[in-house]
């Protein structure tokens, strides 16, 4: 059985991740060895066991926006099959948000069966790893038989700039890009609101059930939509994290090629960027929200040595969430997705489905 650590555990130590290449020998041993060791589950966190009672709100004035958007008819990709007919549509973002165009691109499948259909939001890891994406869609339409259709956001382009800020010659110019960055997530955030919109149009969508999933960068951008969204009414969060300065400061990869650039150059410390980052990007800090979830709608899924989401930043979005159901995999950021694989006997698709499955969302 997969290692997994209780959802309260603390003394986590780091391990490493990086950059998108290919997966090597050292993480399939990784694995292994994690799957030798075994392993418990940690126990479920009800809502009254967290110490939070739910408020009604209203979504933050950061994520309103004045209008529905400007949709495009669907269009057939030819992916269809027995149980879903694939299409895709697009509609503008509110402002820049990194994407060609500035569009929104997402692809529709949408289940052949009669009747009402629950409806799942899947996010991308922007301008990175489709994997995950696809193979949680790959596994729902293997098994929901239809029951459920898919509305998959698409995201060719990074909506963090790393390269960009590694070119920066000056504070107000770093600074300045990383205004920018907060606002493309903050952007992102509204047009998945605004895609909720889209599935209310939907007659076959309207009179079901929303929920949603994010996978690293998406995971950020899904719990701030969880905050800030009555309308969705489950959310699953791999490989996510709260606290944006911790995560700028820490995460490997081109983030740590980005900041052995410009640190030196521009005469900061990892802290001090942290700290700045931090600032600028709350806006978009998804644990500055309280309260607004039942900690039962919400699934967990993060990695203990994971560097990217720093254990105290996996946790401030644990507690903000009411300390949902949690699993926490003993490998890194982005070795954790190995356990989306056989090799790890599709550890996270099952997780996901069984969910879906006690939230209502696809059968038993």
């Amino acid at each position: 059985m997969i290692s997994i650590a209780k959802a309260d555990q603390a003394g986590i130590k780091p391990g490493q991740t990086g950059p998108r290449r290919p997966l090597h020998c050292a993480a399939v041993l990784t694995v292994l060895g994690a799957l030798a060791s075994g392993g418990c589950l940690h126990n479920f966190h009800p809502m009254e066991a967290s110490g939070i009672t739910l408020e009604r709100y209203e979504p933050d004035p950061a994520f309103s926006y004045p209008a529905k958007a400007d949709f495009t008819p669907l269009l057939e990709t030819g992916l269809s099959d027995g149980h879903y007919q694939v299409q895709d549509f697009q509609f503008p973002s509110t402002g820049g948000n990194g994407q060609p165009g500035d569009q929104v691109e997402v692809r529709y499948y949408q289940s052949r069966s009669e009747g009402c259909h629950h409806a799942l939001i899947v996010l991308p890891i922007w301008g990175s790893f489709t994997y995950p994406s696809e193979k949680t869609i790959e596994s729902l339409r293997k098994y929901s038989r239809g029951e459920l259709s898919i509305v998959q956001v698409l995201g060719e382009r990074r909506l963090i700039d790393w390269e960009a800020m590694g070119r920066a010659t000056s504070r107000a110019e770093l600074w300045e890009i990383v205004d920018e960055m907060a606002q493309r997530i903050r952007r992102t955030v509204i047009d998945v609101r605004r895609l909720l919109d889209w599935i209310e149009s939907r007659p076959e969508l309207a009179c079901g059930r929303q929920a949603l999933i994010g996978y690293s960068i998406s995971a950020i951008v899904g719990a701030n939509v969880l905050h800030n969204e009555p309308r969705l009414e489950a959310g699953i969060l791999v490989m996510g994290g709260g606290q944006p300065g911790l995560i700028a400061a820490n995460c490997p990869g081109r983030a740590d090629l980005a900041r052995q650039s410009f640190m030196p150059r521009l005469d900061l410390t990892a802290e001090q960027f942290g700290d700045e980052f931090g600032r600028r990007f709350e806006v978009v800090n998804p644990s500055r929200f309280v309260g607004r979830r039942d900690p039962s709608t919400v699934l967990m899924i993060d990695a203990r040595n994971d560097l990217c989401m720093p254990p105290e930043s996996r946790d401030s979005l644990w507690r903000s969430l009411g300390k949902p159901d949690r699993y926490t995999i003993q490998f890194g950021h982005k070795n954790s997705f190995l356990a989306m694989t056989p090799l790890a006997f599709n550890f996270i698709p099952r997780r996901i489905r069984d969910f879906l499955r006690r939230e209502r969302l696809i059968a038993k």
